[in-house]
């Protein structure tokens, strides 16, 4: 982690797509005044697990995946982050230890902000706080939604949520036959939802087969997009 150059936020190109995009006039100028920019590597981490928290954390450029250590210490990777996502502001809210570890896929510029910053902006600009909450909701209903996944639904459904999501957090837009790279080991794919690496890799291939998606070694296009989603939600029919 090495600093770097002050980003101002009033040009900033992502603030919109962030959670500070409300702030203007002095909570701006403060946000601005306080953060600090800092480049990432890949592998490096933006905190750790059970590390206290300390700060806030908006990605400017590059991705950052969270994940958590499981009993085994392997990585579940539980959220991929792009440009505008911000990150470890549920254990600063809740006054506890980070949850999970945030770590660069690859080269990552991202802003951080203190505690002791986001606690005043909270509490001058409640709009700030909606959408911190709003967030936190968001992202309570993601995990829901994967708990569910996980026990009810198929690993051929699982995967095709799985390829919806990893399109949508690919930045761009989400188009037909469009190749997007994939930043995580097909282990690491498995883990999110619930599946062996073997499973995972000939659902992958059935799903070439019938159309729906073209692989290569570090990307995938899917092919149809409205008939992926409906498999998503639909019975297993293979």
């Amino acid at each position: 982690m090495t600093k770097s150059e002050s980003i101002h936020c009033d040009i900033c190109g992502h603030r919109a797509e962030s959670v500070f995009c409300s702030l203007a006039g002095m909570h701006l100028d403060q946000l601005d005044r306080d953060k600090q920019v800092y480049q990432f590597r890949p592998g490096q981490a933006l905190y750790y697990e059970q590390h206290p928290s300390t700060a806030v954390y908006c990605v400017y450029e590059g991705r950052v995946k969270v994940y958590k250590v499981g009993r085994r210490n392997e990585e579940i990777v539980i959220r991929l982050l792009g440009p505008g996502d911000t990150t470890g502001f549920r254990a600063m809210l809740a006054d506890e230890p980070y949850a999970a570890t945030a770590e660069a896929i690859d080269n990552c510029t991202v802003c951080a902000i203190t505690k002791d910053t986001i606690t005043g902006l909270l509490r001058s600009s409640p709009d700030l706080a909606i959408r911190f909450l709003g967030q936190l909701a968001n992202e309570l209903r993601v995990s829901e939604e994967q708990m569910v996944s996980i026990a009810q639904q198929s690993v051929l459904q699982r995967t095709a949520r799985l390829l919806i999501w990893l399109q949508e957090t690919a930045g761009g837009k989400a188009e037909d036959g469009v190749h997007f790279h994939v930043p995580l080991l097909r282990k690491e794919l498995a883990l999110m939802i619930g599946a062996t690496p073997e499973s995972l890799s000939r659902t992958l291939q059935s799903l070439q087969a019938r159309n729906l998606i073209e692989l290569t070694r570090s990307t995938i296009a899917i092919k149809d997009r409205s008939r992926l989603i409906r498999l998503a939600g639909s019975p297993d029919k293979t």
